[in-house]
């Protein structure tokens, strides 16, 4: 006599990582070289965000390129901020006995 155990396999074809449209809301502040400035924007794809910002020309700024992962990865609605880059000083602080270097 002789025992066989019995295996079964059962596979789920339906799953997915990613969370369906709808489901992620984002918000980025950030930098471009196109758009209005200190307007929060809404938006629900990335050729929209495309539309209002342009691709971006430069690599110092962000809002495209975060627009664009954000989406990628199964994000829903996602709302801009963009903020001025003047690339001036921000703030300074004298320090007593502090040389120039």
């Amino acid at each position: 006599m002789s025992f066989n155990p019995k295996i079964d396999i059962s596979v789920r074809t339906a799953l997915s990582l990613i969370p369906n449209p709808g489901e992620a809301i984002g918000l980025i502040i950030g930098t471009a070289q196109y758009g209005p400035i200190n307007q929060v924007l809404t938006f629900s794809d990335f050729t929209s965000v495309l539309d209002v910002f342009q691709e971006d020309r430069n690599d110092n700024t962000t809002i495209t390129k975060a627009a664009e992962m954000f989406f990628a990865n199964g994000g829903g609605v996602l709302k801009l901020l963009r903020i001025a880059d003047t690339n001036a000083l921000k703030s300074s602080l004298q320090v007593d006995g502090a040389d120039s270097s």
